[in-house]
């Protein structure tokens, strides 16, 4: 582990000085080899796949990729473009985009991302030639190379990329508050080559092995080790970690947790790697047919300390755990973060439906005394049970709750049942006040055949509010087929309203 230590060390180092440095110490007074050695042998890796090139040469014959400088919006572009395999194709596609603003360079490669939908400007007729890239908008590029899209914002949005980019791997510890650089987008876009296409085990690199891009035994040279094995050493340990204090997987029936992190402060001293990470925990209670199942998630902010020979955990607590003595987070590492948390929920929630879609979770069945069990055990009350042979009609209340007692009414079917054994439907239940409180029905019975429930409110008065109706005036009746669940209702007028 010493070797190891030491290339971790290096890594760090290496990270910390991208901190330090200013603008001006990044200009072309001071070498890339001086800055960023790691980077400039990516920058040459990727060069030799012809992904990546320099503004010119040095003079001893290598090449000066200017990795200190920052990007700007075509330049990223032209990498994305490089990085689909589509280089060539772009040098000689024809002029297509609407800009004003974008120089004769970049033509090609901007209109075949604009015709392929990878990139907009930012209005009708103007790119945003010349301005900087953020790193958002690089990570949205290679995440779309990825074959994610944030249309529409299901799993990210273009200014918000960072949790799916940390889940696939392409985004390394943050330090893109300050700068982000060419230095930066060798990073991400090495990573990019080894992260996996959506839906598939294949990664980018192979895709572009099966397109001619280059070939297998090109990359194999080009990259006989998979870079930041190190950091992904980390990380691995940072999951340990929160699946050490955190109960995950299957909690019990249909209910199911995950969890998603982005490390954000490595450091090491002496014999110790501090890791800060948000944590972001979510719960699901799976539903009957996967429709509409119900997700909850928590996000906070970690500190984690591991042992840097072994990566075994020393000490681990939650911002939420503040009160233990003398640990606190300063006010730099808070500042920046919570602008990182967007789309954490997002990424478990689409953990938790890739899992559900290849059947290594699934919603379970329960059985009648099961749902009969869970039912009753979220009551504080019971307030009447009636049997039925299709069906067990419970009603029942929770107390505590904001405003008073909230009453509920439900259906538990048994075996044998059209609808199920085990399904459990909730019956309707009109808002008696302001507080949308349910109150338990002025009279409820069965027919003589125990197959239909009836049930009744009275409400002198109509009720509304902010101009949404809770009620009306009159009695609502209630008629519920026990075989299917179903249940129509009947508003009668009062009498009074009725004569008028």
């Amino acid at each position: 582990m010493v070797r190891s230590l030491k290339k971790l060390s290096a890594f760090l180092v290496c990270v910390c000085l991208c901190f330090a440095l200013s603008p001006a110490a990044l200009g072309s007074d001071a070498t890339d080899a001086e800055n960023f050695p790691d980077e400039l042998q990516m920058a040459n890796q990727l060069k030799s796949l012809g992904l990546f090139q320099g503004i010119g040469g040095n003079g001893e014959g290598t090449t000066d990729f200017n990795l200190g400088w920052e990007l700007t919006r075509e330049q990223a572009v032209v990498m994305l473009v490089r990085v689909l395999g589509k280089g060539a194709q772009a040098e000689a596609y024809p002029k297509t985009h609407p800009f004003t603003d974008v120089p004769a360079w970049a033509d090609g490669y901007i209109s075949y991302a604009y015709d392929n939908s990878l990139t907009n400007g930012i209005s009708d007729t103007l790119f945003g030639g010349g301005d900087l890239a953020s790193p958002a908008m690089y990570l949205t590029f290679m995440l779309r190379a990825l074959g994610y899209s944030d249309e529409g914002g299901e799993l990210f949005t273009w200014d918000a990329p960072w949790a799916l980019a940390y889940r696939c791997g392409i985004m390394l510890p943050v330090r893109y508050h300050y700068l982000f650089l060419r230095a930066d987008v060798v990073e991400v876009t090495c990573a990019a080559l080894f992260a996996q296409m959506k839906g598939t085990e294949t990664t980018l690199a192979e895709q572009l092995i099966e397109q001619g891009v280059f070939t297998a035994e090109e990359f194999a040279a080009a990259f006989p080790e998979q870079p930041f094995a190190m950091f992904r050493q980390v990380d691995a340990a940072v999951t340990e970690a929160i699946a050490a204090r955190e109960t995950l997987g299957l909690l019990g029936q249909n209910q199911y947790a995950t969890e998603c992190h982005i490390v954000t402060n490595m450091s090491l001293y002496s014999t110790e790697i501090t890791v800060y990470a948000l944590v972001c925990r979510m719960d699901a209670i799976l539903q009957k047919g996967n429709n509409e199942n119900i997700f909850t998630a928590f996000t906070d902010f970690w500190h984690i300390t591991l042992d840097a020979e072994t990566l075994a955990v020393k000490y681990i607590y939650p911002m939420s755990e503040m009160d233990v003595p003398g640990k606190s987070f300063s006010g730099g590492i808070l500042n920046y973060i919570y602008s990182y948390m967007t789309g954490m929920d997002l990424v478990c929630q689409m953990e938790i439906e890739k899992d559900l879609e290849q059947g290594k979770i699934a919603y379970q069945q329960p059985t009648y005394a099961e749902a009969l069990e869970e039912v009753t055990a979220g009551l504080t009350v019971v307030e009447k049970t009636l049997e039925t042979a299709p069906c067990t009609i419970l009603l029942g209340r929770i107390s505590g709750m904001p405003h008073g007692s909230y009453s509920y009414l439900y259906l538990i079917y048994k075996p044998g049942s059209a609808v199920g054994e085990g399904a459990v439907v909730e019956m309707p239940m009109p808002c008696a006040n302001a507080w949308f409180i349910r109150e338990e029905p002025d009279d409820m019975w069965l027919s003589e055949d125990s197959l239909t429930l009836y049930y009744t409110y009275h409400f002198s008065e109509a009720l509304s509010i902010e101009e949404r109706l809770l009620h009306e005036a009159g009695t609502y009746q209630y008629t519920v087929d026990l075989n299917t669940g179903e249940v129509t209702l009947v508003i009668i007028p009062n009498t009074a309203d009725a004569a008028a």
